[in-house]
């Protein structure tokens, strides 16, 4: 069955003292507005803010990402993270980037720029090279960005969490 692309729900978050309204990516409104607090470092007692604060779907600026790119089931972990990696990570800014840095001896970048996942982009100097990815690279990497990526379950937590035993 094929993978559908997902949407990252935007909410347009007002607070009386603000001018603008900001705006924040996540499944819920309750998650939108603590994103919104956690961005402010203190400024207020949390309990204060939310209470003043209105949240709204605001569906003009949902980010729409990509569905999982069939190739990156078949690439290893290292050369899947490269290339995650080049993009510009998995955050809100992904896809800022587009290139990676390495000698001419890495092996795991021939191979990606042999499957025309990177192209060579730079002249070569004391023996290293930048590397942009393609179009095909940038596809793989846009179908590796989490739908939201400030958000985690309490299943993935707890397995990043390691358990203390007595």
């Amino acid at each position: 069955m094929a993978e559908t692309a997902r949407v990252r729900k935007a909410w347009s978050l007002t607070h009386p003292d603000s001018i603008n309204p900001s705006t924040a990516w996540a499944s819920t409104p309750a998650r939108a507005k603590a994103q919104y607090c956690a961005d402010l470092d203190g400024y207020r007692p949390f309990g204060e803010i939310v209470r003043s604060l209105r949240c709204r779907r605001d569906p003009a600026r949902d980010k729409i990402i990509p569905p999982r790119h069939p190739l990156a089931g078949q690439l290893a972990p290292r050369l899947l993270g490269m290339i995650v990696h080049a993009y510009g990570g998995t955050g809100d800014d992904a896809g800022w980037r587009g290139h990676y840095y390495t000698d001419l001896d890495d092996t795991d970048m021939q191979a990606l720029v042999y499957h025309t996942i990177f192209e060579p982009s730079s002249p070569i100097r004391d023996g290293y090279r930048y590397y942009t990815l393609t179009s095909l690279g940038r596809r793989i990497a846009a179908g590796e960005q989490p739908q939201y990526p400030h958000e985690t379950t309490r299943t993935a937590a707890r397995a990043r969490t390691p358990e203390v035993r007595s």
